[in-house]
């Protein structure tokens, strides 16, 4: 049983969640993400969203060192089932992640997605760089469809896609200029919004590039 708190580091917090939820599950918090961790089932793990206090992005990118240092001080961590929106990006190096029991190989402009109500493990945190974004649950719809403003409804993010050398340098400087944006100082509403369309755009992107490798597939 885990004492009343125990502090990992400095950002990362486990103690029992005092809530009106049946006993047994546990509050860990991880950066701007916190984790019901549900204890009575280690096979896999329920992952909600909770932003900690004084967090007001609706988007966090997290850089691939900054994963591994997240993901490392947590021991033992397994399968989790979440309930947002999980996007992976790899730009160099090799990394193999797991959705819904099916692991993904993924090289220099691989992306996946973890979406809500999917299962998903990480994989080894060393030999590969990127970044994660995660996303939170009220922008999502069903199966992890991002709301875009120019279509006017969901549009699916793809699981698993390999995006073609011509377009991976517009993705990637997408991701980047999202995580400078997040940076800035201002409007709360306003930075959101950005990253919001930011989000659709590369959104869109990813769906383009699953569609491109589904043609080539039957040609």
């Amino acid at each position: 049983a885990l004492p009343p708190s125990v502090v990992v580091d400095s950002i990362i917090t486990i103690r029992p969640f005092e809530n009106k939820v049946s006993h047994g599950l546990l509050m860990v918090t991880i950066g701007h993400m916190s984790i019901l961790a549900d204890d009575r089932t280690p096979a896999i793990t329920p992952v909600g969203y909770r932003a900690a206090e004084g967090h007001r992005l609706e988007i966090e990118v997290i850089t691939a060192a900054e994963l591994a240092r997240r993901v490392l001080a947590v021991p033992h961590r397994g399968v989790e089932r979440v309930d947002l929106l999980c996007i992976l990006y790899v730009s160099a190096g090799s990394y193999e992640h797991m959705v819904d029991f099916v692991t993904y190989r993924c090289t220099a402009g691989s992306a996946v997605t973890v979406q809500p109500g999917q299962v998903h493990r990480f994989g080894r945190m060393t030999g590969w760089d990127g970044w994660f974004l995660v996303v939170r649950p009220e922008h999502t719809g069903s199966r992890g469809a991002t709301w875009t403003a120019d279509s006017g409804g969901p549009r699916e993010v793809p699981v698993s896609v390999q995006v073609f050398p011509s377009v991976r340098r517009a993705i990637e400087g997408r991701i980047r200029q999202m995580a400078d944006d997040a940076g800035l100082r201002g409007s709360t509403a306003a930075l959101n919004a950005l990253l919001l369309h930011q989000l659709h755009t590369l959104s869109a992107r990813l769906q383009l590039a699953a569609e491109r490798d589904d043609v080539n597939a039957e040609l």
